[in-house]
């Protein structure tokens, strides 16, 4: 049987700190698929299916309709994954890989008993749970986000958007302590990270996967460097192929999908990911299954998704393609900022090839509600 062992965990709410050590043993045991907010209710539940060593599959609380699962495999957390093309699958990852990918992070994200981490990701991702893990694992503290005091907070995990609102709203002025600030999950734009360097914040740029349990490669920002991930963390390998398509594998692997066919051969996971292995470590291109060829020429929505976030009015930005008689594909984008489709091209202009640009009328300005 596998089986975690905790430390115990407090918990920063808006009102009310909870030791959570002396809430695990509730007898009751709720249906095992729920969905999952990042408040109180939630994570006493996910801690009552850890301390039971029973299997749960943590839900987006936006989820209309539940899974038609009827059983799931023992000792294990289910999760989608991200879906970044086709449906979203639905990864095993038993609780033993989660925490082989913790006990071997970083060595800037070994907690101490009096750090603080905010769970500023959905726990029904792989770098929510992570957070959650994490603390158990060290016996440290979560800070939720409701909570009015966080000036003790030590750690955060954001993606790149997320950290482009915490500089523009100069939240950071409420975090003296913080130890480090790990960024992933999407393109990261090396402006964002030297912006963030110049405040002096600690940005630790990740690449990792629900795959692989979190964390793969993990390396801290130097603006005189690229957007490096480093080289592969312990009990972790990277495999680059002819085609520049990224392999994993180790101690932190999943199980497989459910109900489908393993993705894995001979221990080794096809990531779908392009990059390259250079002195710095790993360097990333861009999603295989995104890829689409412009005029003879290959692009990476990545690339231009970048190019946009770099400017400090684009909050958010997210290429795809369309079908072009003369250039086989042509770039779309939809992009959150308050610039003008005009004034979007002129920037991209100072920032990438000309095939590189979405038309003008290919690219669509979004509110933040309409996102």
């Amino acid at each position: 049987m596998e089986k975690i062992t905790t430390a115990p965990l407090t918990i920063f709410a808006k009102e009310t700190t909870i030791h959570c050590r002396s809430h695990l043993h509730s007898n009751n045991l709720l249906p095992a698929i729920f969905p999952v907010t990042s408040h109180i209710p939630s994570i006493l539940r996910i801690l009552s299916y850890l301390q039971k060593n029973l299997s749960f599959f943590p839900l987006s609380p936006k989820e209309i309709f539940f899974p038609a699962i009827t059983s799931l495999p023992k000792h294990s957390i289910i999760l989608s994954t991200s879906g970044t093309t086709g449906s979203p699958k639905k990864a095993i990852l038993p609780f033993t890989k989660i925490v082989a990918n913790i006990e071997h992070s970083h060595p800037d994200f070994t907690l101490l008993p009096q750090d603080q981490y905010l769970l500023s990701l959905p726990l029904h991702h792989i770098s929510g749970l992570s957070i959650l893990f994490r603390a158990l694992f060290y016996g440290s503290t979560i800070v939720l986000p409701e909570s009015p005091n966080k000036k003790n907070v030590t750690h955060i995990s954001f993606v790149p958007t997320q950290l482009k609102r915490f500089l523009a709203n100069k939240e950071y002025d409420i975090f003296p302590r913080l130890k480090a600030i790990l960024l992933g999950g999407s393109p990261i734009p090396y402006s964002l990270c030297k912006e963030a360097y110049q405040l002096g914040l600690p940005i630790y740029v990740t690449y990792g996967m629900t795959e692989m349990s979190s964390q793969i490669a993990t390396k801290k920002f130097h603006p005189d460097e690229e957007i490096y991930f480093g080289h592969p963390l312990p009990f972790r390998e990277i495999w680059i192929q002819e085609d520049g398509e990224i392999f994993v594998r180790g101690k932190s692997l999943f199980r497989g999908y459910l109900h489908q066919p393993s993705p894995i051969h001979n221990e080794w996971f096809p990531t779908k990911d392009i990059g390259k292995i250079k002195e710095k470590g790993l360097y990333y291109l861009g999603r295989k299954d995104r890829m689409f060829i412009s005029g003879g020429e290959n692009i990476y929505p990545e690339e231009i998704e970048q190019a946009c976030l770099s400017h400090p009015q684009i909050i958010y930005a997210k290429v795809s393609h369309r079908e072009d008689i003369e250039y086989i594909h042509r770039p779309t984008a939809e992009i959150e900022t308050s610039l003008s489709v005009q004034e979007v091209i002129e920037y991209l202009s100072t920032q990438l090839h000309p095939y590189k640009i979405p038309n003008k009328s290919d690219i669509k300005i979004l509110t933040n509600a309409s996102k």
